[in-house]
């Protein structure tokens, strides 16, 4: 019987470990998350902003040629 009680702590143990370990993995996933969504958001307004500098420098050299 002892054998028996050591082995089902040993498997609670495991059990509880591996609940933990899910649960940090998945507040590390929702921080990598959150992370990639404010890189993603960056990277948008910067593209945008690049695409309008763009436009505006074709948009003025238009301009010259039609002087």
């Amino acid at each position: 019987m002892d054998c028996f009680y050591k082995g089902d702590v040993k498997d609670k143990h495991h059990s509880l470990r591996g609940t933990l370990m899910k649960a940090i993995r998945k507040e590390v996933d929702e921080d990598n998350i959150n992370e990639f969504e404010e890189l993603n958001e960056y990277f948008a307004k910067k593209l945008i902003e690049d695409s309008i500098n763009e436009n505006s420098k074709r948009v003025k050299e238009a301009q010259k040629m039609v002087e």
